[in-house]
């Protein structure tokens, strides 16, 4: 089993091509891309931690079940609308803010929205988070797991770390 993080899909987002000079046509093309760069990585027995941002609009949501992986939800900006308590019940997804987690000892803070400091930044924690796609500096500790970041790909653990590692140099 692998753990990857993910964010800023937009998937079903027409102008986020534009906005952030994705390399597709359209929205399906989109769409249909993310899905299968997700799945060309993920297995159906990885965890995949998407953080934020993930669709646009409601019609969006059947495209997450064509996306391989356990999914784990820490909610961005346009995702509050569409992850209603419906589609929580029926879907059985748990939400969340702001995430406190361990992978293999080593403790991560999830959140959307990239912040100064977080609980353990001083302590060594890790902030992973989504919302810049890709655009911004990055303090100590930091990753932005924005697609847009990643080839349009989700972020193994191991790839986080070695970029986290890199910094240490």
């Amino acid at each position: 089993m692998t753990i990857f993080a993910c964010s800023d899909h937009h998937l079903g987002h027409a102008r986020i091509i534009e906005m952030c000079k994705r390399p597709y046509t359209d929205v399906i093309e989109m769409n249909q891309d993310l899905i299968l760069r997700h799945n060309a990585v993920v297995h159906r027995e990885d965890i995949v931690y998407f953080i934020g941002d993930i669709i646009w609009n409601d019609n969006c949501m059947n495209l997450l079940s064509k996306m391989n992986g356990i999914h784990r939800f820490v909610l961005g900006g346009h995702d509050r609308k569409f992850f209603c308590e419906k589609h929580l019940a029926v879907n059985e997804i748990k939400k969340y803010d702001i995430w406190e987690i361990a992978i293999d000892g080593q403790n991560i803070v999830l959140c959307h929205f990239p912040l100064r400091e977080w609980n353990g930044s001083y302590h060594g924690w890790w902030h992973i988070h989504g919302h810049c796609h890709g655009r911004a500096e990055e303090p100590k500790n930091c990753v932005d797991v924005s697609v847009d970041a990643w080839n349009f790909y989700p972020a193994s653990f191991e790839q986080i770390k070695e970029r986290i590692d890199k910094e240490k140099v």
